[in-house]
């Protein structure tokens, strides 16, 4: 690419991404509105995250009952297995943070 800087391939890269995933997403919706697309991510991320979280646990032999001192480490484990999804989004996870499990 002549005269484009690596930020310019960066962000054509980040919206032909970005592209690729509404495409995706539209796709499966006839018409769509903010609440629709909140409620494909939320199913998209808690179905991501229940997985991750079990596999965590069988992983690392640690019981439901001691999962809140492991907060931080399940943190990083999640954001590390949920960032590979959001991308083929378009979206950047940047930080994940599990405050509390409830068991």
């Amino acid at each position: 690419s002549i005269g484009k800087t690596n930020k310019d391939v960066a962000e054509q890269d980040s919206i032909n991404r970005w592209f690729a995933a509404s495409n995706k997403l539209v796709g499966t919706l006839g018409t769509f509105n903010k609440n629709d697309i909140l409620k494909y991510f939320r199913g998209l991320f808690l179905t991501k995250a229940k997985d991750a979280i079990s596999s965590y646990l069988i992983k690392e032999e640690i019981s439901a009952l001691e999962i809140n001192a492991y907060l931080d480490e399940l943190s990083e484990f999640l954001c590390q297995r949920i960032k590979p999804t959001m991308d083929d989004y378009g979206i950047k996870l940047l930080n994940f943070y599990v405050n509390d499990i409830n068991v």
